[in-house]
């Protein structure tokens, strides 16, 4: 898998994981200083995600972030 595939499901991988997490759109905005459309927009794949992002969302959802990134 390249650097490119796994850019394009680690939105799927962080909605999965709010999901069972419940963790909403707004709860992830907060910790990540965005508004609900800068976290829709990153979960669309529209912007990437950064690698301090990745940090946070992993620290929000209570995982390693190694786990996220891991396809």
């Amino acid at each position: 898998m390249t650097t490119t595939d796994v850019t394009a499901t680690l939105p799927d991988r962080v909605q999965r994981w709010m999901t069972y997490r419940g963790i909403s759109h707004a709860d992830l905005a907060a910790a990540l200083g965005l508004s609900r459309s800068g976290v829709t927009r990153r979960l669309r794949g529209q912007i990437p995600l950064r690698a301090t992002e990745v940090a946070i969302i992993a620290r929000v959802l209570d995982m390693p972030a190694s786990e996220l990134l891991d396809p």
